[in-house]
Parts: C-alpha cells; sequence; structure tokens
C-alpha cells in the first residue's frame, strides 16, 4: 500500500448542475478529508480509538462506488502514520473497522439534473426559469439592528474566555463550566478571540436584553454584516445536570425587538474574508449555530491559517450573496444532516455565487 497517494482534489467551480455520481463523489471526498482531519487533530490517549470511528466512517462510503477502498486505505494510513500509531494498530484496525463500515453502508442519493442553487428543494432548472408574471416586490426593508454604541459597550463588558482563578463572578465560572463540559477547553476557546462571557446580573443591561440579570443566556458570539460589521449578538443557554434548563425556554437568545437575518458569525479569518482584508482562504468551513461555529473554529486552529470560518443562524444564509468572494472559493458545508440542516444547507447553496464551489462533509470532530 502506497501511504503517499493523495486522494484527488477539486480545482475547478461546480458546474451549474452536476450528475448525481458527481454529487456523491464530491461528498465522500470531503467526508474522508474530514475523517483525516480528525485523526490528524485526535490527542493523546485518543488517537487508536479516534482511527478506529474515521476507518468505519469512510469505509461506509466505499460500497456507493464514491470512493474506493484504496483511497480511504491510503488516505488514512498516512494520517494515522502522521500522529505516531504503530503498524500492528493501523493494519488491525483497517481490516476491522473497514470490514464493519462496509457492513453498514451509507446510501448516498442526489436526484439527477437539479439547478445547483435549488439542489435541496427538488426544483428542476426548465420549472425555475418558468415565464410566470408576479406582481413587482416593493424594495427590501434593512433588517433591524441594535444600536451600535449599545452593542459595543455591551461587548466591551464581557469576558473572554479563559482560565481564571476564584474569585471570579458565578455565572463566568459556570460558563465556562459548561464549556469544558461540551468538550471545549476554556483556554483554547479564548485563544480564538470569537466567544465571550456576557456580564454579571447586576449589570446595567440594555432594554434589548432583559434576559441578563438571570445569568443563564451568557456564552455569546458577535454576530457580523456580510461586510464584516458587527450588528448583534447570540447567547447559549447554560445548563448542567443540576441546573437544567426549563422546556419551555429556547437554548439561544438573540436581542429582543431586533432581526438577527442575514447576519453571519465568523472567526479571525472568517472576519477578514467579510472585510475583504488578507489573502482568500484555502476554503471557508460553514456552520450551523453557535456551538458547531465554535468546533469548526477551534479545528481550523489547529490547521493554521488557511481556512475560515463562518456561521449560520435562522436567516442568516441570503448574507453570503452579499459576500465579496474569490471565483473558485471552495466552501465545505457543515450543516446536519436533518431536517434543519438541509434546510440550511439549501438556503446557503442558493445564495451562493456560481463561481463558489460548495458541498456538504461531517464535522471534522465533536
Amino acid at each position: 500500500m502506497n501511504s503517499s497517494t493523495k486522494i484527488p482534489r477539486q480545482t475547478t467551480p461546480a458546474s451549474p448542475r452536476l450528475a448525481p455520481e458527481d454529487r456523491a463523489r464530491r461528498y465522500a471526498l470531503a467526508a474522508l478529508a474530514g475523517e483525516v482531519a480528525r485523526v490528524d487533530a485526535a490527542g493523546e490517549g485518543e488517537l487508536h480509538l479516534t482511527f478506529n470511528h474515521s476507518v468505519f466512517r469512510a469505509f461506509q462510503l466505499v460500497p456507493s462506488g464514491a470512493i474506493t477502498a484504496d483511497e480511504a486505505s491510503n488516505a488514512l494510513v498516512a494520517a494515522a502514520e502522521r500522529v505516531g500509531l504503530s503498524p500492528s494498530d493501523i493494519r488491525g484496525t483497517l481490516k476491522s473497522a473497514g470490514r464493519d463500515g462496509q457492513r453498514e453502508a451509507r446510501e448516498l442519493r442526489f436526484e439527477p439534473d437539479l439547478d445547483r442553487k435549488n439542489w435541496r428543494t427538488g426544483q428542476s432548472r426548465k420549472a425555475s426559469q418558468g415565464k410566470i408574471r408576479t406582481a413587482q416586490r416593493p424594495a427590501p426593508v434593512a433588517p433591524r439592528r441594535p444600536p451600535r454604541p449599545e452593542l459595543e459597550a455591551l461587548w466591551t463588558a464581557a469576558r473572554p474566555v479563559g482560565l481564571t482563578m476564584a474569585p471570579a463572578p458565578r455565572n463566568y465560572l459556570q460558563a465556562c463550566s459548561y464549556l469544558n463540559s461540551r468538550g471545549f477547553w476554556p483556554p483554547d476557546v479564548g485563544a480564538l478571540d470569537l466567544v465571550k462571557i456576557l456580564p454579571e446580573p447586576d449589570f446595567s443591561w440594555p432594554a434589548w436584553w432583559p434576559w441578563g440579570p438571570a445569568g443563564r443566556w451568557t456564552v455569546a458570539l458577535l454576530a457580523y454584516e456580510a461586510d464584516g460589521t458587527p450588528a448583534s449578538l447570540h447567547a447559549r443557554a447554560v445548563e448542567f445536570p443540576g441546573w437544567p434548563l426549563p422546556p419551555d425556554k429556547p437554548k439561544a437568545r438573540s436581542p429582543r425587538g431586533f432581526e438577527t437575518r442575514e447576519l453571519l458569525f465568523a472567526d479571525r479569518a472568517g472576519l477578514a474574508l467579510l472585510r475583504g482584508e488578507g489573502p482568500p482562504p484555502a476554503a471557508v468551513l460553514l456552520a450551523e449555530g453557535l456551538t458547531d461555529t465554535l468546533a469548526l473554529a477551534l479545528y481550523a486552529a489547529r490547521q493554521g491559517d488557511s481556512l475560515a470560518v463562518l456561521g449560520l443562524m435562522a436567516g442568516g444564509a441570503p448574507a453570503l450573496a452579499s459576500v465579496a468572494w474569490t471565483p473558485g472559493t471552495t466552501v465545505v458545508c457543515f450543516t446536519d444532516h436533518d431536517t434543519a440542516g438541509d434546510k440550511y444547507a439549501a438556503a446557503a447553496a442558493a445564495s451562493l455565487p456560481d463561481s463558489v464551489t460548495m458541498f456538504r462533509a461531517e464535522i471534522p470532530y465533536e
């Protein structure tokens, strides 16, 4: 087996119309790249388990014909050798996990002849170009945003994430403990300069954030316009086994009385992309929601400066149409593979220009 065999790379923008086998191939290669990245990012003590899981997941795609067993083997063996797994562990895991993965194959189904911008809705290109007269729509109204000075004051008062010795505000310690319980090591999160902990309950909260005194929705990200201007924020509720979130309460909050449509989360490289600063990234990772944005940002940070991360919340995908994309950019969509995730992916595909290649993949690590 030649461990140096490279996975074929997509170097040209996607055709507006892709055959089902092309879509399956593109998806499978992206999924394989994600599993390779998972092995590369594995820490001490989890190498063997991670390799086993990634071999299983990759070989689930082999029976579909979208990738070959040799492609999966060569890519994953090379990753395992880089992280220091022994040859005997590699051979044994490749044989057993690869066999089990093929027994539980994943079916890849893609409908043929779909308009690229409607690849999840099922509309045909002819249908989308039908000559149907409609009433002229009124000019779009700009979304309502919270006052910029108040937003900046709240974000300035919020605390960066990190290791803080007691005494520290209770809500801050709770938030850091919550992040740690979700597998996000606070010092690593703090290094991203992406997430902050909102102030203590006795802070002078703006009227549009009435939940501040509760001290519950405190893990926050800024949300940006397509040009990188801070416009709003989004905060996740902190919850523990002994302090569960009531079932009638939402997991996340945004400013009351204002809109979050056409806004994006962004890590440092993603923000540079929105602002047109620096060279274009090698790829843009697109996440669904606050937690997955954080997970992908941590993954991207481990890969150096080549990847940018953008995150979507409800109604945010249309902002992608206003981003100043470099032609040929690759966007890898990591939305969940469920009904909501499919809707996010469809909205993203419909908003991206034809000069940008987009495909979906599994999140690189949990």
